[in-house]
């Protein structure tokens, strides 16, 4: 991204790739996708009262649940000493949870992370690509228009490099660009 040094509370036109701004477009949405099912997740856990503070507690807590449950019409009354139980969360007292959802996914597995990142849905895929198609073109031609550019002079050296002939291929216009102006603001110490 190019654009002049920002003064405090200041707008500044960027101009970058629309390549770049695609992947980062797409990165967005596939991170609020990821952040949304993390959530549900932790919510339901939570809910549950299995919140893990490691594999082997949930494993324990979900045993107990299975074991003292009776099957009646009433709701088990199961609980897991570091988390509010399932009455509470419905609207008695409310209990904060000692595990923040930021610790919850910080102790995901590789397994579970790519779990979670993955769109459950090819429709789901098909309109992320769609509508990242719409707003900043093929996504396929904007790859193919970069390639070409960059490797007009053979290969970079160095990532450094290659950095400086994306910026150089957007000032020079041979690469499709975007242009929008960002209100920075900050923050300021005396």
């Amino acid at each position: 991204m190019l654009g002049d040094a920002p003064a405090a509370y200041s707008n500044v036109m960027i101009r970058t790739s629309k390549l770049q701004a695609a992947q980062v477009y797409a990165a967005s949405v596939m991170f609020g996708y990821f952040l949304r099912r993390a959530d549900k997740r932790f919510q339901l856990e939570q809910t549950l009262g299995t919140l893990p503070k490691s594999p082997e507690d949930t494993l324990k807590a979900l045993e107990t649940m299975f074991t003292n449950a009776d099957y009646s019409d009433e709701s088990p009354d199961v609980t897991n000493p570091d988390y509010p139980d399932i009455n509470d969360t419905l609207g008695g007292p409310k209990k904060k949870a000692s595990v923040s959802l930021k610790q919850y996914v910080e102790a995901f597995s590789r397994e579970t992370l790519a779990q979670t990142a993955r769109i459950v849905s090819a429709e789901g895929v098909t309109l992320v690509e769609r509508h990242t198609g719409a707003l900043f073109g093929s996504m396929d031609g904007l790859q193919a228009e970069m390639q070409q550019v960059l490797e007009a002079n053979g290969p970079a050296e160095n990532p450094k490099e290659l950095m400086e002939r994306i910026q150089s291929a957007v000032m020079d216009e041979k690469v499709r660009a975007s242009e929008s102006y960002v209100t920075l603001y900050t923050l300021l110490r005396y």
